[in-house]
């Protein structure tokens, strides 16, 4: 994913159906802005690059040609028409993005908690308080949201009632980089 003149890679964001990937660079000396590839998994190529959008975490929502891209610079674009809307979530403090499996809710971290939107990530359906969280991660049925909370502790949500699922859990100790669910939903 060399792109001379241009920022390394800061995030990847896979489509549901893994035929896109959109790969947000940093700005660099000689490319001062964000850019983002959207890349044809099947063919490798670059199908089209945006310019001024991106973030240090980026995800993918939608399927087949209706895809929108929500980056953690507040960046909303629709990738069937190109079209892109600056500080689309209301808050360029964002920490984390991510699309439930079925692709109808977008959850994203800030620093008052997390703020759930719609799959177009056009209507804010409400918000979890707390502290930020990053990573942040669906179960697989799209009920629960699992976060690390301070680099150490495991936070869950029940996402329908927007409460969290008992307290914090501790980690064991050493730094939590990341967060999955199993098949099952256990996480």
């Amino acid at each position: 994913m060399d792109a001379p003149g241009r920022g390394p890679v800061a995030a990847l964001a896979f489509s549901k159906d893994g035929r896109t990937l959109a790969a947000s660079r940093n700005a660099s000396e000689d490319h001062p802005d964000w850019s983002t590839d959207i890349i044809d998994t099947a063919t490798g190529r670059v199908s089209r690059t945006l310019t001024d959008v991106g973030g240090s975490g980026a995800a993918l929502g939608g399927s087949g040609d209706d895809l929108v891209l929500v980056t953690t610079s507040s960046d909303r674009v629709d990738l069937r028409t190109g079209r892109a809307t600056r500080n689309a979530l209301r808050n360029t403090d964002l920490y984390t993005v991510t699309f439930s499996p079925d692709g109808k809710t977008l959850a994203v971290s800030d620093p008052t908690g997390i703020a759930l939107w719609n799959g177009d990530a056009t209507q804010r359906l409400g918000r979890m308080p707390g502290r930020p969280v990053t990573p942040l991660r669906f179960s697989p049925d799209g009920h629960s949201l699992a976060g690390v909370e301070d680099s150490e502790l495991l936070r869950l949500w029940d996402v329908p009632s927007r409460r969290p699922l008992g307290a914090a859990l501790p980690g064991s100790g050493d730094t939590l980089h990341d967060v999955a669910f199993d098949d099952q939903g256990s996480p």
